[in-house]
């Protein structure tokens, strides 16, 4: 009985010091829930020069275990077989990515669909979940007439022409230069501009009088077009010197 009596208070000893200690943490925690794309637009963006990019920008995972260390972009085209890898190694501080999109060739009177995908890197280098896939439709850019990169002038006025788009849409112009860049851009007009595929429309946007051009400095320009109805956007580059 004795023996019976040391066995079943060492049982519940036991079994109460079990109960009493926390419950050990997940090695390794989970992995990290996938960012979340909050916005994409065409923009003005300084690589080596200005040129179209399209602007990404997302939120990032919710943690409260480990740190994000890095995201990833990937992204296809409507003539791409998958997805490639973009760029890595971006910071866990930068929300944002501007993806040159110089490299797509787009007809007049035609579009293309860049796809994208995001997901995070944490500190043990295990990939997170990926975002849902989101695109954005680009469209044939704008033809800028004046000033063209061989003129050497001021410009009083900015000429360029779209070709028609039965939906409507909307022109507006940037002027930016290495040092400021954008420091000028047309107000977007009141109503969208309504004509047909096989026409081409010409703008002339005057230059405000109150813009100082620096002698002997590069400047550059650049038309947007927004088409809501397709929900696309467009945007071309150009520059001149200011003898």
């Amino acid at each position: 009985m004795r023996k019976f009596h040391v066995v079943l208070t060492c049982f519940f000893s036991i079994f109460l010091l079990g109960s009493s200690c926390p419950t050990p943490e997940q090695f390794p925690p989970p992995p990290l829930s996938a960012p979340i794309i909050t916005g994409k637009e065409i923009a003005l963006a300084k690589f080596d020069t200005y040129r179209p990019a399209i602007h990404i920008t997302w939120k990032a995972p919710a943690t409260d275990t480990l740190a994000i260390k890095e995201y990833v972009i990937l992204t296809k085209s409507d003539d791409s077989a998958g997805f490639s890898v973009l760029v890595r190694n971006i910071p866990n501080t930068v929300l944002n990515y501007y993806d040159n999109i110089d490299r797509i060739s787009i007809p007049a009177n035609e579009i293309k669909s860049v796809y994208y995908k995001i997901f995070a890197i944490d500190s043990l280098g295990r990939n997170g979940d990926t975002s849902s896939l989101d695109s954005f439709i680009v469209s044939w850019p704008p033809k800028q007439i004046f000033p063209l990169s061989s003129d050497t002038i001021v410009p009083d006025s900015l000429v360029f022409t779209v070709s028609g788009v039965m939906g409507g849409y909307y022109p507006y112009v940037f002027l930016c230069s290495d040092s400021m860049g954008v420091f000028w851009k047309s107000p977007k007009p009141d109503t969208p501009t309504y004509s047909f595929a096989d026409k081409t429309d010409r703008f002339i946007v005057q230059v405000p009088k109150t813009i100082t051009f620096v002698k002997n400095s590069m400047y550059y320009w650049a038309v947007k077009v927004e088409i809501p109805t397709g929900n696309s956007q467009a945007l071309a580059v150009s520059r001149f010197y200011v003898p």
